[in-house]
C-alpha cells in the first residue's frame, strides 16, 4: 500500500498538483509506523517487537520534524534520527537473544513437563 501512495504522490508532484511530495510522503510514513506499532501490539505482547517499531516510529517523526526545520536544524534532525535509527538496531540486534530467552523460558519448560519421560532423555 505504502508504494501505490508513493507512486500517486509522485504522479501528483509530477503533474504539478501539489508540489510537497516529501512532506506528503513522511507524513504518510509516520501514520504508517503509528499503525505498525498499533497493530503489532494486537498480534504480540514482546517489548523487542514494541521497542523496535516504537522507536523506528521516533526516528521517522524526527525526520518529519526536520523536513519543516530552519536549513542547519534540519540536516542536524536528520543526522540524529539516522544516528538514532542505527543505535535503536544495533540495541535490539545486541537484546534480542537475551530477550527472547527470557520471553521463552516458561513455555519451554510446560513443554518439558508435558512429554513424556522416554521422549524427554
Amino acid at each position: 500500500m505504502l508504494v501505490a501512495v508513493f507512486a500517486w504522490l509522485a504522479g501528483r508532484a509530477h503533474l504539478g498538483l501539489h508540489g510537497e511530495f516529501f512532506e506528503s510522503f513522511y507524513s504518510v510514513l509516520v501514520l504508517a509506523d503509528i499503525l505498525m506499532v498499533l497493530v503489532s501490539l494486537r498480534y504480540s505482547a514482546s517489548y523487542l517487537v514494541l521497542f523496535r517499531n516504537s522507536g523506528l516510529a521516533v526516528a521517522t517523526v524526527l525526520l518529519r520534524i526536520g523536513l519543516s526545520a530552519p536549513p542547519y536544524a534540519n540536516a542536524a534532525l536528520g543526522l540524529a534520527a539516522a544516528v538514532f535509527a542505527l543505535a535503536l538496531t544495533v540495541a535490539s540486534t545486541r537484546l534480542a537473544p537475551y530477550l527472547c530467552r527470557v520471553e521463552h523460558a516458561p513455555a519451554e519448560v510446560e513443554v518439558e513437563r508435558s512429554r513424556p519421560a522416554e521422549v524427554a532423555r
